[in-house]
């Protein structure tokens, strides 16, 4: 599984972030998980302004205001082609920031509606899309012109105004400029079934802790049992010695997320410590830490197959761990004989014939103390 990184400064709140693995000097204020592939959706988009004639506009390009349409409302639409990275991943739109009210359509399918101000949107589209597949997106947009209320006419910018007024922060309501529809970056990105979905930090300077609240999303149909990593490094080219991070391991059932915490001292001297209310002091340089988190599948008490590896199509032999007495395996619900090779339990699971996809490995296996032990992947 891959990995998300976090910017941390130590101080009493967390107050930047970064883009995964970044260097000091790529610190935009962006996290969250790394993705396994990604499709840019810059460029010219079919735009239809409500009222107008249909037309093209650049996407991101400042919005639609920016680009010569006063209007309060309008449809964005493109054709995409999805990655085909796994059968079960999970396919997201992305865009940066869009003003206001967007209402998401895959192929005529309705997906969703959200409404924003100057922050990005997160679509899930897996339920919408097929890996490989080429799917027509449509973004109905809703600017502030087109969510206003309240009796009365003209423009809430006009000063004295007392009539509607608008239902979404607008930040600037006097001015004209304001960008509106979808103003900053757009694409697809693909993550595996389980992965990071997104992480919260908390610093205490008064306590001398660090702590870390982590959601792990499970998009797959079967429970899954992974080993959160966490792990420490300047992100200002400092040589600090920082606290080991526990591993956490934990089950997320089949489509849950689930939250995780963790808790580490922090026992670096107050160099390490970011000081916002003495930013110019001379020789001050402020210290940013990167916390990198990563999930890995949880190492398999019986020795079978780690589950991001796919072996669809295949003829393999699962190698159970030493000393049990006996077991039994069945994949996909058929029993698979299990022999023992050199004093240890070998199962021969032999996939060839059949069509790829996502097959459930049960094993039970005794110990020679006679302790049973259930697993499956």
């Amino acid at each position: 599984m891959r990995r998300s990184s976090l910017a941390l400064l130590l101080a009493t709140a967390l107050v930047a972030a970064a883009a995964p693995a970044p260097a000091a000097a790529q610190l935009d204020g962006v996290s969250g998980p790394e993705a396994q592939r990604t499709v840019d959706l810059a460029g010219r988009w079919d735009f239809t302004p409500r009222g107008g004639a249909r037309t093209t506009i650049a996407v991101p390009g400042g919005g639609w205001y920016k680009q010569g349409f006063d209007v309060p409302a309008a449809t964005y639409e493109r054709r995409i082609e999805v990655p085909d990275v796994a059968p079960d991943q999970v396919t997201a739109l992305e865009l940066g920031a869009v003003n206001h009210e967007a209402t998401v359509s895959v192929d005529g399918r309705r997906v969703g509606t959200q409404t924003t101000s100057y922050t990005p949107q997160t679509w899930d589209l897996s339920a919408f899309v097929r890996p490989g597949g080429t799917h027509v997106l449509r973004i109905d947009v809703r600017g502030r012109q087109g969510l206003v209320s309240g009796p009365g006419e003209g423009s809430p910018t006009v000063p004295g105004y007392a009539g509607p007024t608008y239902t979404v922060p607008v930040g600037v309501e006097w001015s004209e400029g304001v960008a509106q529809g979808i103003f900053r970056s757009a694409r697809l990105a693909v993550y595996p079934s389980v992965h990071i979905a997104g992480a919260h930090v908390r610093t205490s300077v008064a306590d001398h802790a660090l702590a870390y609240d982590v959601w792990i999303r499970n998009a797959g149909a079967t429970a899954r049992t992974v080993r959160l990593e966490g792990a420490l490094d300047s992100a200002s080219g400092a040589r600090w010695d920082y606290p080991s991070l526990p591993d956490q391991v934990l089950s997320v059932p089949a489509r849950e997320t689930r939250r995780v915490s963790v808790t580490a001292p922090w026992r670096l001297p107050r160099a390490s410590w970011w000081w916002p209310n003495v930013p110019y002091r001379p020789g001050y340089r402020a210290q940013l830490h990167d916390l990198a988190l990563r999930l890995r599948d949880a190492p398999s008490r019986l020795g079978l197959p780690g589950q991001r590896r796919c072996l669809s199509r295949r003829r393999f032999r699962i190698r159970l761990r030493r000393g049990l007495r006996r077991a039994r395996v069945t994949v996909a619900g058929r029993r698979v004989r299990v022999a023992r090779r050199r004093g240890r339990l070998t199962a021969l699971v032999d996939l060839r014939g059949m069509p790829r996809r996502r097959v459930t490995v049960r094993a039970v296996g005794v110990t020679r103390r006679g302790r049973r032990i259930r697993e499956r992947r």
